[in-house]
């Protein structure tokens, strides 16, 4: 596997895995509301998210010439459209509809993970070889 390949996956397993954090803070809240320091952790960490994935996409797109393949067809897009998924605000109170609004974010970020993952060793997009 290419160094730039891994490091794709890497930061979108990065990614993966704060959604996944916050999506576990928020995911009894039909059933309770959080308060106080943990509503407050939610609240803080929807915003690093969706700064982080708006940083990192307007970063790539800014370098486009020196993406390699892999950051080119697959993180920048992924990033973008996750962060085009995230529609809650941050000043909303964490219920469930944060935890459904987040599983579409990280089910876009675990199906590009997914294809990085089974691309050939010797994968190079259309045109390129």
């Amino acid at each position: 596997m290419s160094s730039a390949r891994q490091t794709a996956i890497d930061r979108l397993k990065r990614h993966r895995d704060k959604f996944e954090k916050l999506m576990g803070l928020v995911e009894n809240t039909a059933k309770q509301r959080l308060v106080g320091e943990k509503k407050q952790e939610a609240r803080d960490r929807l915003v690093n998210i969706k700064v982080e994935l708006k940083a990192e996409a307007d970063e790539l797109s800014r370098n486009h010439d020196g993406m390699s393949h892999f950051e080119r067809c697959f993180l920048e897009p992924a990033m973008r459209q996750a962060y085009a998924e995230l529609t809650i605000h941050a000043g909303t109170i964490p219920e469930s509809t944060w935890h459904s609004n987040l599983s579409g974010a990280l089910i876009n970020i675990a199906n590009v993970l997914h294809e990085l993952n089974d691309l050939p060793d010797d994968w190079a997009p259309p045109g390129r070889t």
